[in-house]
């Protein structure tokens, strides 16, 4: 059952109001709005758990580089705490090790990146949502005609379901 277009109505629902407009073709233009909405709210979800992974990431670099720092002024005698400073050569070392992991980690995950397609794709889809609901929203009187309707949004909606944000089956399920 396509929510394009729909061929099959009911001799109730094929009852024309105005401006081309009747309860059938209400009803596939409320589908589209849904369908939007609903690829709206799972891609919302989707580009805040990113941005929380990547500040969580992010944050983390920050506290092991500011630890690294700090630990980088200690100056102790060389002879009297040799194995202090061993050990902060290599707590060092190692500090500098993750630091450069993670920050190779965010940047395979490419999430900035991710969260910018992503908000580009829920603007496309609010903006095109709230026109679709303002024009539903009107007396049949006052709308656009239906041809108008479909004519100048199908092809949007079409393009806009058809380029969901990338995203593996994991993400989705969360």
């Amino acid at each position: 059952d396509t929510i394009f277009l729909n061929k099959r109505n009911s001799n109730i629902q094929d009852t024309i109001w105005e401006n081309g407009w009747n309860k059938s073709k209400q009803n596939t233009a409320r589908k589209w709005i849904n369908k939007l909405q609903y690829e709206g709210t799972v891609s919302y979800f989707f580009v805040y758990n990113l941005k929380w992974y990547e500040g969580l990431w992010s944050w983390l670099i920050i506290v092991i580089s500011t630890i690294t720092s700090a630990l980088s002024l200690v100056q102790l005698d060389e002879i009297k705490y040799k194995y202090v400073n061993n050990g902060i050569k290599i707590s060092l070392s190692f500090a500098a090790i993750i630091t450069t992991l993670l920050a190779a980690w965010i940047k395979k995950e490419n999430y900035a990146g991710r969260i910018q397609e992503t908000d580009r794709y829920l603007q496309k889809i609010q903006k095109l949502t709230t026109e679709c609901d303002h024009i539903l929203s009107q007396d049949v009187g006052h709308r656009i005609s239906y041809q108008e309707y479909v004519e100048e949004y199908q092809q949007s909606v079409i393009n806009l379901l058809a380029a969901t944000v990338p995203m593996s089956p994991e993400e989705y399920k969360k």
